[in-house]
C-alpha cells in the first residue's frame, strides 16, 4: 500500500542465551528487529531487540558461535547476552542480513 514501509524479512534460526535453537523469521523495521518462531518441537517465541541496544554486529566464525554448523550473525547487546542468528536459506545470505541490519543501526 502507498505510504507503508516495507520491512525486510528473513528465514532464520536463532539462539538467545542458553535457550534452545528457534526456527522462524527475522523482521527489521521501526527501530528494532523482531525474531518470531518456535523452538524445535516446543512453544512459540518472540524476541524484540531495539536497535539502540545493540553494541556490535559481526559474523561468528568460531565453533561455539555456530548454529547447526552454520555461520551466524552475532548480535552483541549492551545489557544482555548476544543473540546468534543463522540464515535458513542460501549460502552467503548471512552477509546480506548483516548488511541489512548494519544499515538499520544508528551509528555505533
Amino acid at each position: 500500500m502507498p505510504g507503508e514501509t516495507r520491512r525486510a524479512q528473513y528465514a532464520v534460526l536463532w539462539q538467545e542465551d542458553a535457550d534452545p535453537v528457534s526456527v522462524g523469521r527475522l523482521e527489521v523495521g521501526d527501530g528494532m528487529f523482531t525474531l518470531t518462531g518456535k523452538e524445535r518441537g516446543g512453544p512459540s517465541r518472540q524476541c524484540r531487540v531495539a536497535l539502540s541496544t545493540i553494541r556490535a554486529v559481526r559474523i561468528g566464525r568460531m565453533e561455539n558461535e555456530r548454529l547447526d554448523g552454520m555461520l551466524t550473525l552475532v548480535v552483541e547487546r549492551h545489557r544482555a547476552e548476544p543473540i546468534l542468528i543463522a540464515q535458513a536459506t542460501g549460502i552467503g545470505a548471512i552477509h546480506e542480513l548483516a548488511d541489512q541490519l548494519a544499515l538499520a543501526l544508528p551509528a555505533l
